[in-house]
């Protein structure tokens, strides 16, 4: 049903809209599916963007101080959030660091 009217807006749009948003309009037509999915789906990659913001973090602090493996056992031992404690120590058992 959503995408009904999103098909529907996009097509408007595309018509009778400023050149700007015919723009917009024509990049969510080129990827409807996508956001289609990102609509009628209950899951996402934000889990995923965050964890890669934490070790662009942690890389970008040890630049120039250390070499890679203090920054691996870094980034393999530390928790990510408070809240996943348990799952940082389940995966930090499974994890062998050599």
């Amino acid at each position: 049903m959503r995408c009904r009217f999103l098909s529907e807006w996009i097509r408007q749009a595309e018509q009778d809209a400023p050149k700007p948003m015919q723009g917009f309009a024509g990049f969510l037509r080129q990827d409807l599916d996508a956001v289609t999915a990102c609509r009628t789906l209950s899951w996402s990659s934000g889990v995923v963007e965050g964890h890669v913001n934490r070790v662009k973090t942690l890389k970008r602090a040890m630049y120039g101080r250390a070499s890679c493996e203090p920054l691996r056992t870094r980034i393999l031992t530390q928790p990510s959030m408070p809240c996943s404690c348990k799952r940082a120590a389940a995966w930090r058992s499974l994890v062998t660091i050599t």
